[in-house]
């Protein structure tokens, strides 16, 4: 589904709910192939974006073999520079949804009771190792963000991060811990 299709259904949902409640809202976006709303694409248009393929010596046989499926020296510069836009319009389409959904619960008064959790599968090569996507184990396509916001984190647990590796199997134990549920077997 398109991002407003399930923000729609995301913040009917939520409007009916009358009990705590937990809600998933999962959007394919930003990922391939990238379809942008309009106007999107222009958000990063003039972003000074590298327009120089990285070197790629130093690699190994496999990223350079998929470096050269994807053909990136084929580009123009400006080529380059608008893939990297829009995806980066993509993302800030994703933004705008999330948005929408965290302006319902502070309108309902459930910011202050709800913990938000965001996060992703996989990131995604922009040019970097010369790859588009998710193929490679290069850090662009692997690290992914990790947001937790609860409400009752005290004041110095607040904007911390956190530099150990964890994974979203993780997820489940952690929610079950700040919501005070007992973890099942």
């Amino acid at each position: 589904y398109y991002p407003e299709t399930v923000t729609h259904n995301a913040l009917s949902w939520i409007a009916q709910q009358t009990e705590p409640f937990f809600v998933r809202v999962s959007y394919l976006q930003p990922h391939n192939p990238i379809i942008l709303k309009r106007g999107y694409e222009k958000l990063y248009a003039e972003y000074p974006f590298s327009r120089e393929l990285p070197d790629i010596s130093q690699l190994s046989e496999f990223e350079k073999s998929f470096a050269s499926v994807c053909g990136l020296e084929s580009l123009t510069p400006e080529e380059l520079c608008k893939v990297k836009a829009y995806y980066y319009g993509l993302t800030a389409w994703i933004d705008d949804q999330v948005g929408e959904i965290l302006h319902l619960l502070e309108e309902r008064g459930l910011l202050e009771n709800t913990v938000l959790i965001v996060n992703a599968d996989h990131g995604a090569l922009r040019g970097e190792c010369r790859g588009l996507g998710k193929h490679l184990f290069q850090r662009a396509s692997q690290a992914v963000p990790l947001i937790i916001a609860d409400p009752d984190m005290s004041s110095r647990q607040r904007g911390s991060r956190v530099k150990q590796i964890c994974s979203n199997i993780d997820l489940p134990r952690t929610l079950f811990g700040l919501l005070g549920v007992a973890i099942p077997e």
